[in-house]
């Protein structure tokens, strides 16, 4: 309804009330002409009366006209302004609204291997009078270790961090002696002991260690790339201590050439060996997630690796005692220490099953998990030996982990 056409039904509704007024008076009161001016006073002060309800009903029309304008210009601007885009790469936490702090314990059973590191060869004797050699290499035992970390899911962005350290020994002992092997060449022996002479060797001992400490600050988040797969890219500065110990003796008989023709020696040796080995540098990985449904179950792989800085300390110490019938008892002592610097690059991967679980409104979350891990370090190994000056052998950490993950 237009302004127009409500000043028209007032003052239609006016004519009316004046009709049925003027109709209600009583003839026989009143002349004709005393009517008449009392009708015309009626509408005049009627008139006045609806002139002030036209001007009441103009002033809230324009009132209303304009609180209209106001509302329709700001429903274009709303109109006009761009919707908030929803979230890109939605959380993948295991509580979606989880904010907070988490702990983690892992227990692990590895084994270590190193490559490259060639202790000694059996011979067995030919027919033609030859040798064929077998190497012995050092294979530690499986042994437990643990992995620990705390970290924090921030409300940023659903960022994570997490701050690990990582725990492992191993040990192993090699015996060979020469009722079960016909001949024996020890590998480890310094040449300058010897001086190139051939050495045959009737026994031989061995006690390996090896203590490794990692530890890795890392900033991540989780997030789904399809309905139940997700993806958790990382970056981290990685920290390692590797520590090497080997103690063996042996003895045996070496054959050396003099002028006069050969004469046997027999000798006992003592040795020991030490690397120490730090590294430091970034690492990046993603961890992958493959969830069966709705379940909580869920196949996951990580992987990742480091390029990091080492410097590796050497030391070698062999004690030789010699007996023959030209020279009497001999006492030699080998020493042999040193120092460099090398850039070490790391892997890992880490498959298995996991299952996650959430409750109290997203306050508390279980993470529980089991798989088969590998970390491989290369340029780690840099004994002296005989048969390879500068080696550069690997070292490997393989086995299972098993773990549990509160988030609060």
């Amino acid at each position: 309804m237009n302004k127009q056409w409500t000043q028209f039904s007032i003052a239609a509704a006016a004519s009316t009330l004046l009709c049925l007024t003027a109709c209600q008076k009583q003839p026989n009161k009143l002349s004709l002409n005393d009517q008449d001016a009392e009708i015309a006073a009626q509408m005049e002060a009627l008139e006045n009366e609806i002139s002030q309800h036209v001007a009441m009903i103009d002033e809230r029309y324009d009132q209303l006209q304009l609180l209209a304008d106001r509302q329709g210009s700001q429903k274009k601007e709303k109109a006009v302004k761009k919707p908030t885009p929803p979230p890109v790469n939605p959380t993948a936490r295991t509580c979606p609204t989880g904010y907070g702090f988490t702990t983690m314990g892992e227990f692990t059973y590895w084994n270590a291997f190193d490559d490259g590191m060639t202790v000694a060869f059996t011979a067995e004797t030919q027919p033609n009078s030859t040798y064929l050699l077998r190497p012995i290499t050092i294979d530690s035992e499986w042994q437990p270790g643990f992995r620990v970390g705390i970290g924090y899911n921030a409300v940023y962005d659903d960022w994570w961090t997490d701050l690990n350290y990582t725990y492992f020994r191993s040990r192993n002992h090699i015996h060979r002696n020469l009722s079960n092997i016909g001949a024996f060449f020890v590998e480890l022996v310094q040449p300058e002991l010897y001086n190139g002479d051939t050495i045959n060797t009737n026994s031989f001992g061995l006690h390996w260690k090896l203590g490794v400490d990692l530890l890795d600050l890392e900033l991540g988040r989780t997030f789904f790339v399809s309905n139940y797969l997700s993806l958790s890219p990382f970056v981290s500065a990685r920290g390692a201590w590797i520590r090497r110990n080997i103690k063996a003796d042996s003895n045996g008989i070496a054959h050396i050439e003099v002028q006069q023709g050969t004469i046997d020696q027999s000798w006992t040796n003592d040795m020991k060996m030490k690397q120490t080995t730090w590294a430091v540098g970034p690492r990046i990985g993603v961890n992958t997630r493959w969830l069966f449904g709705r379940s909580g179950f869920a196949f996951f792989m990580n992987t990742d690796g480091a390029l990091m800085y080492s410097g590796i300390t050497l030391h070698d110490t062999q004690h030789r005692t010699s007996v023959d019938v030209s020279n009497g008892t001999q006492h030699i002592t080998a020493l042999a220490k040193k120092a460099l610097n090398r850039v070490m690059p790391n892997i890992s991967l880490f498959a298995g099953l996991d299952y996650e679980h959430c409750w109290s409104d997203d306050d508390f979350a279980l993470h529980v998990y089991a798989g088969y891990s590998l970390t491989y370090f290369w340029n780690q190994e840099y004994f002296y030996l005989p048969s390879n000056i500068n080696p550069q052998g690997n070292l490997g950490l393989q086995g299972l982990n098993t773990g549990l993950k509160f988030e609060w």
